[in-house]
């Protein structure tokens, strides 16, 4: 994994093809290059020293040529400058892979914002989005992921059954603590033409500037990332995204609480915080093995495999490092079976149990 002080966040993608010239060179700054990875798909995310991410038992993420995801592209945004002599940088991604078929197939739907200003000196404005799930079949969450940057108090995420006006919740988060992947406190399953909705709230009482979304550490984000699986193998089903309001207003219906912070917790605050030396979660040589040196070069070229486990782990990886806007930068750790106590039923089928 990686340690905050070096990397803000790290971001892992699948693509299906990647310029050529950048593809040879196997790194690129991603300010100047971001869409360099066509047909882009977020597969992964870490920030602000979060702990690892389990996959539930016979889940996997499909990627290869013929599902246009034959690329892994590794994007780390540095805290600071830094360049491929720098010492002690271990940041980034171990990558395993097998051919078996998995019973499920994992995805992930992203809430976000586009665009939003926030005024200054106002304890609550709120960041909203909603969409309707046009999937082929039933999505079982078991992890959610929210993201802003420094103005973030709280996100929290509802949906509404089809037909029915009572919402339910998905996830509440704090996003100054460790952007993690975080286990479901109850079981969901979201069904075709369900909505979903989120909320972040930004609190900018003695902070005197106008800020709006963007990519630099002065703007702010909003993001509510829910991973599921599914028995689906649409392509569709796996990666859903749902930018701003798609009905505008509806999100004032929310439980009155829906903006209400959690409650403080100092240790997970300082944990997140980037000058916490003891979060270093995996520590060793990046490059002990093939996977890792591909990682550690942007670049994985892999065909019709199952991606079981990732581990963060990045080396360097040239992305905006030395650029104005110092981005966010995700990691990326799945370790199967470790960290769900209880995952849902989905049709029938027996329950997955974690360590």
């Amino acid at each position: 994994m990686s340690n905050a002080s070096i990397a803000h966040h790290m971001l892992l993608f699948a693509c299906d093809a990647v310029e050529g010239n950048l593809l040879e060179k196997g790194y690129w700054d991603c300010s100047h290059h971001y869409f360099s990875c066509k047909n882009m798909r977020t597969l992964y995310a870490w920030a602000k020293n979060a702990d690892s991410t389990a996959l539930p038992q016979d889940v996997g993420i499909r990627i290869g040529r013929q599902w246009k995801l034959q690329y892994l592209v590794l994007q780390v945004h540095y805290k600071h400058p830094i360049s491929p002599e720098s010492e002690g940088d271990e940041s980034g991604f171990r990558i395993h892979v097998a051919q078996e078929e998995p019973i499920y197939l994992a995805g992930l739907v992203i809430l976000l914002r586009f665009n939003l200003t926030i005024p200054p000196n106002t304890e609550k404005t709120h960041g909203n989005m909603n969409c309707i799930l046009n999937t082929t079949e039933p999505l079982i969450p078991f992890a959610y992921r929210v993201h802003t940057h420094n103005l973030g108090s709280v996100v929290s995420g509802y949906y509404l059954k089809s037909g029915q006006l009572d919402f339910e919740p998905i996830a509440k988060g704090n996003p100054q603590w460790p952007q993690a992947f975080y286990p479901m406190e109850h079981e969901i399953e979201f069904h075709p033409n369900d909505t979903i909705f989120a909320q972040c709230t930004f609190n900018t009482i003695g902070y005197n500037i106008e800020t709006h979304i963007g990519f630099a550490d002065q703007d702010e984000m909003c993001l509510l990332w829910i991973m599921y699986y599914t028995k689906s193998r649409d392509p569709k089903d796996q990666y859903i995204l749902c930018p701003g309001e798609h009905f505008e207003g509806l999100n004032r219906a929310l439980p009155l609480d829906s903006d209400k912070p959690l409650p403080r917790n100092i240790s997970l605050e300082e944990r997140a915080s980037a000058h916490d030396q003891h979060a270093m979660l995996q520590q060793g040589n990046p490059m002990d093995d093939d996977h890792s040196m591909l990682i550690f070069t942007s670049v994985l070229v892999s065909a019709a495999l199952i991606l079981t486990i990732i581990v963060i782990r990045s080396r360097y990886t040239g992305c905006c490092s030395q650029t104005r806007k110092k981005n966010h930068i995700f990691d990326d750790n799945y370790k199967v079976n470790s960290g769900f106590k209880k995952l849902p039923i989905l049709n029938g089928d027996t329950e997955s149990e974690g360590e």
